[in-house]
């Protein structure tokens, strides 16, 4: 008995043509749902040496809107070429907003007419602001990482091996630098 099977119109994956709802998205979907043309983008088979971007142009400003636009999923994948160009953009991103703390403590501790009382209250604003910054570029590095690993077909626990003295982050530098694995990836 041959189960005849339509593709879901949200996200691609094969749905029995009797189901109205995408057991994988959950769209909606109309019971007449014609089978996609074969040559169609979203159809067309996976090809192992073919690598995945999410952005059809790679580089320093796309990637970076993108692993922003992304910041708190992890069930998604991020390509080896967004990964890189990202993680130099947000170091770039990030270089503006060091010289402006720098310039903010600086002109903090050559101030006179504050007491000591205003200037504690200033350094605590100004750390507090610095540790919503780093803790928000920690989360976006973070999934981006998971994303990453999901991308070459590993789990994102992976990522807990950066902890690892000495040679952790080398292994994980080397994880986040392999081919995107596209054939029999679960975390398509």
């Amino acid at each position: 008995m041959t189960i005849e099977a339509n593709f879901c119109s949200n996200c691609g994956h094969s749905i029995p043509s009797s189901s109205g709802f995408c057991p994988t998205c959950g769209s909606a979907q109309a019971l007449s749902n014609p089978t996609p043309v074969p040559n169609s983008p979203i159809h067309t088979p996976l090809h192992p040496n073919v690598p995945y971007n999410e952005n059809v142009y790679p580089g320093v400003i796309n990637s970076t809107k993108l692993v922003f636009k992304d910041a708190l999923k992890i069930n998604k994948r991020m390509g080896r070429a967004d990964y890189w160009w990202s993680s130099l953009g947000l170091c770039l991103f990030s270089i503006p907003f060091i010289f402006l703390f720098t310039q903010w403590i600086i002109r903090l501790s050559i101030r006179t007419d504050m007491t000591e009382t205003q200037l504690g209250g200033s350094f605590i604003t100004l750390l507090f602001l610095v540790f919503c910054w780093y803790l928000f570029l920690a989360v976006v590095n973070i999934t981006a990482a998971i994303r990453r690993l999901h991308d070459a077909g590993l789990s994102g626990l992976y990522y807990f091996l950066t902890f690892v003295p000495f040679f952790g982050p080398l292994i994980t530098i080397i994880l986040y630098s392999q081919p995107s694995k596209q054939n029999g990836n679960r975390y398509m």
